[in-house]
Order: structure tokens, then C-alpha cells, then sequence
């Protein structure tokens, strides 16, 4: 892993279980993840699988689930064949979203660590900005 993290939050009008089903069901997945499909049971240790097409190319990514306390945080490694690097740890990423606040309004915070540049750390910013504003409106929807 290096030291690029980067941050991404929004604030979502809708309570913290919308929000936490908008990341782990594979319906609401696939709405803002371009069509995404996700598999896995979010528990501690179980496998990831996302498969889709990105660009004209079928991919499938992994990773891992690290910790999960339901309806506040997830947090889980990531691997992207189409990255092109090597399978191996240090090219895992690792993604830990936060949720928090009450009611009907939560504030998701995403933290990804593992871009090995600065330049790869702003891409992934700018790629997690226009995600994230597809999650809040298919949380919002």
C-alpha cells in the first residue's frame, strides 16, 4: 500500500439503512455502479466479486471484507485486473466507508487508500466524486 488516500463525503436525505443498502444490495449496486454486479455476503472475511463491462472490456475485481458494522461502516479491499498491475497485496486498494448521523439525513465518508501516486489518487478522487453522486441519488430515489 502507499500513502495517497483519498476522500470523498456526501450528505444523503435518506437514513442510515437506505444508505447502508444502497452499498451491499446488488440492485441498488448495479443503479450506481453502471451496472455493476456485486456478490458477497458482507461479512468479516468473505469474499467480493464486482463483474461488468467498463469501456468495452468484461472485467471481474475482488477483494475482501475487512470489518463490517451494519448501517455505520464497511470497510473491504478492492483488486482491478484492468488496472493492469500484478495480483498480488501491495496493489490491493482499500475502501472504508463511514456512515453517520441521524434520522433522515446521513453523511457517507469514503476513504480509498493504495493509489501508489499522487496522479492515481486524483483520478480515483475524480472517478469516486461522480460515483458517489449516483449513490446519493439512487439512496435519495
Amino acid at each position: 500500500m502507499s500513502n495517497f488516500d483519498v476522500t470523498v463525503r456526501r450528505t444523503i436525505h435518506a437514513p442510515a439503512d437506505r444508505v447502508w443498502a444502497t452499498l451491499t444490495d446488488p440492485v441498488l449496486v448495479s443503479k450506481w455502479m453502471l451496472g455493476t454486479t456485486v456478490s458477497s455476503t458482507w461479512t468479516k472475511g468473505a469474499s467480493v466479486t464486482w463483474t461488468g463491462e467498463y469501456q468495452g472490456k468484461t472485467y471481474t475485481d475482488k477483494g475482501e471484507v475487512v470489518e463490517v458494522e451494519e448501517n455505520k461502516r464497511l470497510v473491504h479491499t478492492h483488486f482491478s485486473g484492468l488496472s493492469g498491475a500484478e495480483d498480488k497485496p501491495e496493489n490491493y486498494h482499500r475502501l472504508d466507508w463511514k456512515l453517520s448521523g441521524d434520522g433522515d439525513t446521513t453523511t457517507l465518508t469514503l476513504v480509498q487508500s493504495g493509489a501508489h501516486s499522487k496522479e492515481e489518487a486524483d483520478q480515483f478522487k475524480q472517478n469516486w466524486d461522480a460515483m458517489l453522486d449516483g449513490f446519493r441519488d439512487t439512496a435519495q430515489a
